[in-house]
């Protein structure tokens, strides 16, 4: 099944202010999501039933890659600080759901 990628404007702003090389590293694990969607691990979320999230480090700091899988659609929510505890995912996840 091929998969599309669906950036949201949250994660669109989000990637405006980093730096090229953060872009190419997020770029690679969005191609490997784009080939196998359920690679890498699921959260669990109110909006949709198959979120999942990818582990990167920008600036020396642990983020997290929040996407939902949603028919052959992938939906990219946006990049979650570690420290927060994916306090924002649902904010985020319901943005993403009006834009679909």
């Amino acid at each position: 099944m091929d998969f599309t990628l669906i950036p949201t404007k949250v994660f669109l702003k989000q990637v405006l202010s980093l730096s090229e090389r953060d872009k190419a590293k997020i770029k690679a694990k969005l191609l490997l999501a784009e080939q196998n969607p359920y690679r890498y691990k699921s959260v669990h979320s109110r909006e949709f039933p198959k979120v999942f999230r990818i582990r990167i480090t920008i600036d020396n700091k642990e983020k997290r890659l929040a996407y939902a899988v949603v028919k052959n659609k992938i939906l990219i929510a946006g990049i979650l600080d570690r420290d927060k505890d994916y306090r924002e995912l649902e904010e985020y996840l319901k943005k993403a759901k009006k834009e679909l």
